[in-house]
């Protein structure tokens, strides 16, 4: 979070990143399934060590520049 030099309000913006980052705020992250940045609020979902994760080959690789093209193409528009 940040608060641009060239803002009209900086006072309210400050006092609205404190209250985000407070533990009230981080309580109302975790409750939206978010990650707090808190060490002190806890999260209501896994962490990600906590997630289990499937191993992968690089059988994938050699295609990996034609799928690259392929997403620019579709989402560059």
């Amino acid at each position: 979070m940040m608060i641009l030099k060239t803002s009209q309000h900086p006072g309210e913006a400050k006092a609205f990143i404190d209250y985000v980052l407070s533990p009230e705020g981080q309580a109302k992250v975790a409750d939206a399934w978010l990650m707090p940045a808190r060490r002190d609020v806890a999260a209501k979902r896994p962490l990600l060590d906590a997630l289990k994760v499937l191993p992968t080959t690089s059988e994938g690789s050699s295609e990996r520049g034609a799928v690259l093209a392929r997403f620019s193409q579709l989402y560059a528009q």
